[in-house]
């Protein structure tokens, strides 16, 4: 069983610069959409109100791709 809802994600950024590790840039954007696929346990696909397909993958997350063992729960759980 899949749930596709709606979802409201709000995504902050952060990167250090090669040539300066003591700098930040941060970029952050917020939208909301209907989650239309999860492709594994750590990748969903989003379709904003404006029609824009978002790929979301989240960060710390190491779940098994497609054939691996786990594969199956990992994605049911995220869905």
């Amino acid at each position: 069983m899949y749930f596709f809802g709606t979802v409201t994600i709000s995504n902050q950024v952060g990167a250090t610069s090669l040539l300066n590790p003591d700098s930040v840039t941060i970029s952050s954007s917020n939208f909301s959409g209907l989650v239309s696929k999860v492709t594994d346990g750590e990748t969903l696909d989003i379709m904003t109100s404006d029609g824009e397909k978002i790929t979301i993958r989240l960060a710390l997350i190491d779940a098994p791709e497609t054939k691996e063992s786990g594969y199956d729960e990992g994605r049911d759980f995220l869905a």
